[in-house]
């Protein structure tokens, strides 16, 4: 998908913003890596994008900053602004569906039915026999 992307992109079929929201709604920056390795950022007008610990954030925490987020990516006044910020909405989603997937995997792993052990059968010994 992404090869096609940048074909289309080549061939001037879709433009940069479009590739690279295209490419954001798949879960990766335009240069193709995961965007949860915004979280590694030292950037230091993204940095405020994100949650600070991203394994400590709440998912109500999540959710504050996706919503401060989406502000900066409608009111701010320079493209590039709104470009981090729209990442960092992706980070902090991928976050988040990340999250609800461990949750729901534990949940259906919390159901399954624990089986019972059988005793392993046992086996009488043989007796020497006299020869």
């Amino acid at each position: 998908m992404r090869v096609a992307r940048q074909q289309m992109l080549g061939d001037g079929e879709i433009d940069e913003a479009e590739f690279e929201e295209m490419e954001l709604e798949d879960g990766r920056l335009p240069d193709g890596s995961d965007v949860l390795a915004l979280f590694q950022s030292d950037d230091p007008q993204l940095m405020p994008m994100l949650v600070v610990d991203p394994e400590a954030a709440t998912d109500e925490e999540i959710q504050a900053r996706i919503d401060e987020d989406w502000a900066l990516v409608l009111n701010a006044p320079r493209a590039a602004i709104k470009r981090k910020a729209r990442q960092a909405i992706a980070a902090l989603e991928a976050l988040a569906g990340e999250r609800a997937n461990e949750r729901q995997a534990e949940s259906m792993e919390a159901e399954l039915p624990v089986e019972d052990e059988e005793p392993e059968e046992e086996i009488p010994e043989e007796e020497p026999t006299g020869g």
